[in-house]
């Protein structure tokens, strides 16, 4: 016995679930005669008849309802594999698996995320958040296929890296405080101040850093603890001063507060990598990353700011 071909499921499907000739053709795209020759031809190949046809009336024959499932399935098999063939020309499928920072995702994340969604919906994306110090090593160790990174350490060999943003650090200071009528103010100007930053149990190392560059400006370089949900709060209050990435900022709701630019004072945002990835995902969403951030806002390689170093 010959294989049905995919003409005759079709039709055989359409059938069952019209119970008429002539709607299953409507359906299909065919004449009525044409969707009987198929009907008829695949019954002729399987060696049974699979409807009851009297006059103008269809219906499956009780004996064959295994037979029309086991169709109904070949037929959903087919548009399976058409689907995923699909997916694999347009480098639709796959997944990717993304490590972002624990209280800091930029709002570059959300911009690229968006226009990599829209271009490839079909990617089974799942994100989970790490400590700072915590994101290359899940890149590394293969726990996420790709990371968004601030003050990475020295990257393996193994892994590729690409820096998407640099930007200047602000004062997240209250609206009333003399510090927010300045156009920027320096590190010296924070000497006196309190300052809160997310916990060493989240950022560890970008807490050792910014207290190390307060440090060497005169600060006592001890820093309080705020989360996400009460840095606005606690600044508008006027109980601690903050300082913020730009695009971390822009996600919070700043009522009563004002953010005004530290002189010096910048860190890069980098995605990494393993060198090796060949899902067909990743350049796609690199590509995404990048477009989500205008040009001017990367910094170029002879950018003349200066970064402050801080602790190994």
């Amino acid at each position: 016995m010959s294989a049905l071909s995919v003409a005759q499921l079709r039709a055989v499907c359409a059938v069952a679930d019209r119970l008429s000739f002539t709607a299953a053709a409507d359906d299909l795209g065919l004449t009525q005669p044409a969707v009987s020759r198929l009907v008829t031809g695949a019954e002729r190949r399987l060696g049974l008849t699979l409807f009851h046809r009297v006059h103008r009336s269809v219906s499956p024959r009780v004996d064959t309802a295994g037979v029309l499932e086991a169709i109904r399935s070949a037929l959903a098999a087919h548009q399976t594999v058409l689907h995923r063939a699909r997916a694999v020309r347009r480098s639709e499928s796959g997944a990717l698996r993304m490590g972002v920072l624990h209280h800091g995702s930029p709002t570059v994340l959300t911009d690229a995320l968006i226009r990599f969604r829209a271009r490839w919906p079909e990617v089974r994306l799942s994100m989970a958040e790490y400590r700072d110090d915590q994101l290359v090593e899940a890149v590394r160790d293969g726990r996420v296929d790709v990371a968004l990174a601030r003050l990475a350490p020295a990257i393996p060999s193994t892994l590729a890296h690409r820096r998407l943003l640099r930007e200047q650090l602000h004062a997240l200071v209250p609206t009333g405080h003399p510090l927010a009528t300045r156009g920027e103010i320096t590190l010296p100007d924070l000497a006196a101040e309190t300052i809160a930053f997310w916990s060493a149990d989240t950022q560890p190392r970008g807490r050792a850093w910014l207290a190390h560059a307060l440090v060497t400006a005169g600060h006592s370089g001890e820093l309080t603890d705020i989360t996400p949900s009460t840095v606005t709060a606690t600044v508008a209050a006027g109980a601690a001063i903050t300082v913020l990435a730009p695009s971390f900022s822009r996600i919070l709701n700043l009522r009563g507060t004002a953010l005004v630019p530290v002189a010096g004072l910048f860190l890069e945002l980098v995605v990494v990598w393993r060198r090796d990835d060949r899902s067909p995902a990743l350049p796609r969403f690199l590509a995404a990353a990048h477009d989500s951030v205008p040009a001017r806002r990367r910094g170029g390689p002879h950018s003349v700011e200066r970064t402050v170093d801080g602790p190994p």
